[in-house]
């Protein structure tokens, strides 16, 4: 379950993160629903990238589950590289710091700290919409779990935006799916 949990929230904030539509300057609030076969559970995610040179950025997050007395905690941090494959299509790679924490009650709690690498494309299909998509492998108490994301941003200002995806994971069980809304502030 704490695995689940924690790859469930880490996908929920996808390593896609508009050159001149493709932003990786950004700041991104975030409701999530994880859906398996052991329930569902809601949360909230915030997360951010700043692109530090023509082809590398910084990023960060931090999601947080919430149901019946178990708090479920993620916190991220690390760097990716960008490459433009057209004027509307970039390739991204990034490497992350994870730390994971679930309190059950009671005094019952476990912690963890691993890593996740990931690897994703991002294209403007029109001037306002992007969609995006990739995987991401990521290991927390000693055990791998490889993860699918779709995304899309469709910008209403050049600044403000609307973000959505679905995510999908080894270990969510047949039906397991996590889904994301929220919003962009890009600077």
């Amino acid at each position: 379950m704490f695995k689940k949990l924690c790859l469930a929230s880490l996908l929920a904030l996808p390593a896609a993160v508009m050159a001149d539509g493709l932003s990786y300057k950004f700041i991104q609030a975030d409701y999530l629903i994880a859906d398996g076969d052991g329930g569902s559970l809601n949360g909230f995610g915030l997360s951010g990238s700043y692109l530090v040179a023509p082809q590398f950025f910084l990023a960060g997050s931090y999601s947080r589950f919430k149901d019946s007395g178990v708090e479920l905690s993620t916190i991220t941090g690390g760097a990716g590289f960008r490459h433009a494959l057209t004027p509307t299509v970039d390739f991204n790679a990034t490497a992350d710091i994870v730390f994971a924490e679930i309190d059950a009650g009671g005094g019952a709690s476990a912690d963890d700290t691993g890593y996740s690498i990931g690897a994703g494309l991002r294209a403007m299909l029109a001037p306002q919409f992007e969609l995006n998509g990739g995987a991401a492998y990521t290991d927390i108490a000693d055990e791998g779990e490889l993860g699918f994301d779709l995304g899309a941003v469709f910008s209403f200002t050049p600044q403000l935006a609307l973000v959505g995806g679905i995510s999908v994971g080894d270990d969510f069980g047949d039906d397991g799916r996590l889904y994301n809304i929220g919003g962009r502030f890009m600077f």
